[in-house]
């Protein structure tokens, strides 16, 4: 899945708003509160309790609980989130197609084909299988990983290695 910057920002900013605000409510709600005596020795009055019935305060209790619980995870996962994009587009007319690479190389890769060519992603197997995908112009693929982009640069595979990707075109 692919999100914008925007995106992110705003679960970020939402998911740390909603662990602040449950955590204040959270202290509010399980604060401990004394009973007001009218005068000395009073003894505070006796609170029926009703078997099976919940009070709003431990309803506001556990829903504050869940927002911090909420906030933190959903701030954790769009901090650990990452993508890296690579935006293929035509060059002109002699120079075929280039590429732009944005975003972090430790994340989930997106392919987008802007061009008005196909171009393919081809993982290359141990000792010498290929499986090859084509992206058709306008379509976007996200893959692991690219270690390889044109086609004058095919990778090889390196001792240890199981497989390698490569973004190629004709």
């Amino acid at each position: 899945m692919l999100i914008s910057e925007t995106t992110r920002d705003l679960v970020l900013a939402t998911g740390l708003t909603a662990a602040a605000v449950g955590l204040v409510f959270s202290v509010v709600y399980k604060s401990p509160r004394k009973p007001r005596r009218r005068f000395k020795g009073d003894r505070p009055p006796a609170v029926a309790r009703i078997p099976g019935k919940v009070s709003p305060r431990v309803i506001a209790a556990r829903i504050s609980n869940l927002a911090v619980i909420a906030g933190i995870a959903s701030a954790l996962w769009v901090r650990r989130y990452r993508e890296q994009v690579v935006i293929v587009t035509d060059a002109g007319a002699d120079k075929g197609l280039t590429t732009e690479a944005l975003g972090r190389d430790d994340g989930r890769w997106w392919i987008v084909n802007r061009s008005s060519h196909p171009v393919r992603i081809e993982k290359l197997l141990y000792p010498s299988a290929r499986d090859a995908k084509e992206i058709p112009p306008g379509v976007s693929l996200g893959v692991d990983h690219v270690d390889a982009i044109g086609p004058d640069h095919q990778p090889e595979l390196k001792p240890g290695e199981v497989y390698t990707y490569w973004l190629t075109w004709d």
